[in-house]
């Protein structure tokens, strides 16, 4: 199988003219490792799941996870569907495995 190329690259996470700490803080970001703990996560629920309730299992904020669902989506790996859930979408796996 194919090796999926998890993570966003740094300058992906902030604007062109963001300040120094803006730029400091995208490169901080473990997108690869936090892509791949969604990801999981999502392919474990029986019955999908909102960005809310990733950011809850993983002990972070909803903004934090957001671009993880984002990424994981552009890239094909999961898909929203017509079920909502606290005024979230419900996403589910497209692909069973990483």
């Amino acid at each position: 199988m194919e090796q999926l190329q998890l993570g966003t690259d740094p300058y992906k996470l902030h604007h062109a003219n963001a300040s120094d700490t803006e730029v400091e803080a995208a490169y901080r970001v473990d997108t690869k490792g936090d892509e791949e703990a969604v990801f999981r996560l999502i392919d474990t629920s029986v019955n999908g799941l909102t960005i809310k309730e990733a950011a809850r299992l993983m002990g972070k904020e909803s903004n934090a996870v957001s671009g993880r669902f984002t990424s994981l989506k552009n890239k094909g790996l999961i898909y929203r569907t017509d079920i909502r859930r606290e005024n979230s979408g419900v996403m589910k796996v497209t692909k069973g495995e990483l």
